[in-house]
């Protein structure tokens, strides 16, 4: 599972703040990133976050949730 992300520096400057651009699942990060590589650094995206789930069922969980939260920026 992953997340593309726009990466900055948080407002208090401890930590990042992260505006997710794309939410998704692959078995091979090289292809997501050879077909979208111009798509994702022209709206912004820096930062690639990575979560390595074996169960499909959590996955998909994990995956949704994300998906359902607003896009806004958080510290």
């Amino acid at each position: 599972m992953y997340v593309v992300t726009r990466r900055r520096q948080g407002k208090s400057r401890k930590g990042f703040a992260h505006k997710r651009i794309c939410t998704g699942h692959s078995d091979d990060l090289r292809q997501l990133l050879s077909g979208d590589e111009r798509s994702f650094s022209e709206r912004g995206a820096n930062c690639i976050c990575v979560h390595a789930e074996k169960d499909e069922c959590a996955r998909q969980n994990i995956e949704q949730d994300l998906v359902q939260k607003p896009r806004a920026e958080s510290a």
